[in-house]
């Protein structure tokens, strides 16, 4: 099955902003985790870097999230990290956010991906 609302993080492994909202990340995982059941719901976050940079920085970090290494992100329209895109079952672009999410925004996220 599908999910109906994917979040894609496209972060980097080298990115000062994406560290600093390593905890934000890390809550979206608890709360799907707990609340998920009855909604589908999917969290990936995709890197630039190789896979295993990738998963070294997920151990690290402590990051329990589908992730995607090795994407190239200017060809996905992606300027600049973090950036969040929740996207439909049907592939199409609901909310964008671009940054470092402030606590305000945080919870603007964690509402449109995790409602319903």
């Amino acid at each position: 099955a599908s999910a109906d609302r994917t979040l894609v993080l496209f972060l980097s492994t080298h990115c000062g902003y994406c560290e600093k909202s390593v905890p934000f990340y890390k809550e979206l995982s608890a709360k799907l985790a707990e609340g998920a059941a009855g909604r589908q719901r999917k969290l990936v976050a995709v890197f630039p870097q190789d896979t295993g940079e990738v998963n070294q920085y997920k151990t690290a970090k402590g990051l329990r999230i589908e992730t995607v290494g090795g994407a190239v992100l200017g060809e996905l329209g992606v300027s600049g990290t973090p950036t969040m895109l929740l996207v439909s079952r049907e592939g199409v672009v609901l909310r964008a956010w671009m940054g470092a999410p402030a606590q305000e925004t945080q919870r603007a996220i964690a509402a449109a991906f995790l409602a319903g």
